[in-house]
């Protein structure tokens, strides 16, 4: 999975002034991609769900965080600030509808999750987020910008924290963790995407 996201990271397109022109006082619509669960994954549920059916156990053992703890979903942040620096930046409109736009932003929260940290950390956790936005052209069908943002449990954006912390007061914690990796995902994909 590590391979898989940091390879998402690699494929980034830079929105160079070419392209920008091309998007100046264009109609944009935005769409968010459907979530993914917000689960735990406990070192439990890693050791069971290891084999051929990883993903269908994984789906089978936890339960959706985001929804119990009513945790906005990543994604719809980035797509929001993406979209207000567009329309500021390069005097964009915001379309009603794709079949009245010509650009898309279109924004997907490919993982979040809460990881125990290694063998010797089992008891700890700490979220992770993996969030692509990509602006296509719809006349063309061509990518004019694509960035990621991608942090694993290894990085030290967040403390490691105790599985009580994390659901304790409601999920209190969890979301403020969320929220500053939501915040640096916006920074990442801003930068990286040239918007």
């Amino acid at each position: 999975m590590v391979g898989l996201l940091a390879g998402c990271k690699s494929r980034s397109v830079r929105l160079d002034s070419s392209t920008a022109s091309q998007i100046a006082h264009k109609r944009l619509v935005v769409q968010v991609n459907r979530r993914p669960k917000l689960i735990i994954v406990t070192f439990a549920k890693a050791v069971v769900s290891s084999g051929v059916m990883a993903s269908l156990l994984m789906r089978g053992l936890s339960d959706d965080l985001a929804n119990d703890f009513a945790i906005a979903d990543p994604a719809r942040t980035v797509a929001a600030q993406v979209k207000q620096r567009l329309v500021s930046k390069y005097g964009m409109s915001v379309a009603s509808s794709a079949a009245h736009a010509d650009v898309v932003l279109e924004v997907t929260n490919t993982m979040w999750q809460v990881n125990h940290g290694s063998l010797l950390n089992l008891a700890k956790y700490r979220p992770i987020l993996a969030v692509v936005a990509q602006l296509r052209d719809m006349r063309h069908k061509t990518v004019l910008s694509k960035a990621a943002c991608v942090f694993n449990a290894r990085q030290n954006v967040t403390p490691w924290r105790g599985y009580d912390e994390i659901l304790g007061n409601h999920g209190a914690v969890l979301k403020a963790d969320f929220d500053r990796l939501t915040q640096k995902c916006v920074g990442q994909i801003l930068a990286s995407g040239g918007f």
